[in-house]
């Protein structure tokens, strides 16, 4: 029935056959959105949403949650939204992350659990890490004194904002060795082929998210059309599935080009918003 349903706006939205509301592209409390996936559920059905996915940073904790409580109620499809680590695109000449959209897989599939965990581990040790050196310089700071302004995940950005209110004549130089852990974090995040194969090997699909935005060192960045078809064309090797072509930020002209590029490349195309539930970033569904 998820196998179905997941392809089913594809089918419509390909045939032009009618509309539908769907949101494939959720974050909740479990990373860095600021609701609970039980209050989700009720704003969805509000919305007269008709299938949605909970896709959730580097976590696939929220997925029994999201199918319990939405039993009966609303179509669900499991899903993730992977960090990956930065890859060169020899093409482009650019290094920066993807991120990687999972859906319709068995989150209990043993590689992609302990994958998983293993990355959290590893984050969560750098960040006690940088905690330790700052103490260590006269800035003493502990991870868990420190505000997360997203959800639950901690970044490098809220280590560098408590810092400043904390300490307002901290140097530069302490500000540097907080960036400097950017590409420390970054190692820590599975490479675009890693989790892809996860995804896979899960039973799932692959859908690289938000095509024409990638990050570098976490910091959001703009492909041109040109270089999003470049990278494109780099990623498919790889057996990627499907690109996210509607998405709140996306223009209908760009909308349309971006699922021109699924028929051509006999991908799948989605529609998600993104939701985190914070102003700015609280479109709750996807008319398609």
């Amino acid at each position: 029935p998820a196998t179905s349903c997941f392809y089913k706006f594809y089918q419509y939205r390909k045939k032009g056959i009618f509309k539908m509301k769907v949101n494939c592209h959720i974050h909740s409390l479990h990373s860095d959105g600021i609701y609970e996936i039980e209050e989700i559920i009720p704003m969805l059905m509000q919305e007269q949403v008709e299938v949605f996915s909970i896709t959730d940073h580097d976590t696939v904790s929220g997925i029994h949650i999201a199918r319990e409580s939405s039993k009966d109620k609303i179509q669900f499809i499991s899903g993730i939204e992977f960090t990956c680590r930065e890859l060169e695109i020899p093409s482009v000449r650019k290094t920066f992350s993807i991120h990687l959209l999972g859906y319709n897989f068995d989150e209990t599939t043993p590689s992609l659990v302990n994958a998983l965990k293993f990355r959290k581990q590893t984050a969560d040790g750098l960040f006690q890490e940088l905690c330790k050196e700052l103490t260590a310089f006269g800035y003493a700071v502990s991870k868990e004194e420190i505000p997360i302004s997203c959800g639950n995940v901690l970044q490098l950005c809220d280590i560098k904002n408590y810092i400043r209110l904390k300490y307002p004549t901290a140097g530069s130089h302490v500000f540097d060795h907080i960036d400097s852990y950017s590409a420390k974090l970054n190692r820590t995040n599975l490479s675009f082929s890693q989790a892809l194969s996860l995804i896979h090997d899960a039973g799932g699909k692959a859908v690289w998210a938000h095509p024409f935005y990638v990050y570098k060192d976490f910091e959001k960045m703009q492909l041109t059309h040109q270089e999003v078809l470049a990278t494109l064309e780099y990623l498919i090797p790889f057996h990627l599935d499907g690109i996210e072509a509607f998405y709140p930020a996306f223009d209908n002209k760009t909308q349309t080009w971006l699922v021109e590029l699924t028929r051509k490349y006999n991908l799948l195309f989605t529609a998600g918003s993104d939701f985190h539930g914070s102003k700015g970033r609280d479109l709750l569904s996807m008319e398609i």
